[in-house]
């Protein structure tokens, strides 16, 4: 699960900052998370290759395939905080 504190510091965190907290939240995905992404990585999807919980503009997308300017966001127990509603 995703801490608040880690995803307000992302915005004004260091390049290396942020893939640290990226990384962080590899290690700890969700199953929701974990589950679509088995179906996502290696290109298994119709050859795309996507990334997971890449930064984006000071947000961490939890997947994003570039080349097709796709992100995919997993809406889960992250989101039903009354302040990540008015986020969101």
């Amino acid at each position: 699960m995703r801490s608040l504190a880690s995803l307000l510091a992302i915005a004004e965190a260091s390049h290396a900052e942020r893939r640290n907290v990226c990384r962080g939240l590899r290690q700890h995905q969700t199953a929701s998370e974990a589950t679509l992404w088995y179906a996502l990585r290696s290109r298994r999807f119709d050859g795309y290759k996507f990334r997971r919980q890449h930064p984006i503009a000071g947000h961490v997308a939890d997947f994003a395939c570039i080349a097709a300017k796709l992100v995919i966001e997993i809406d889960g127990e992250t989101h039903f905080t009354s302040f990540e509603r008015r986020r969101d």
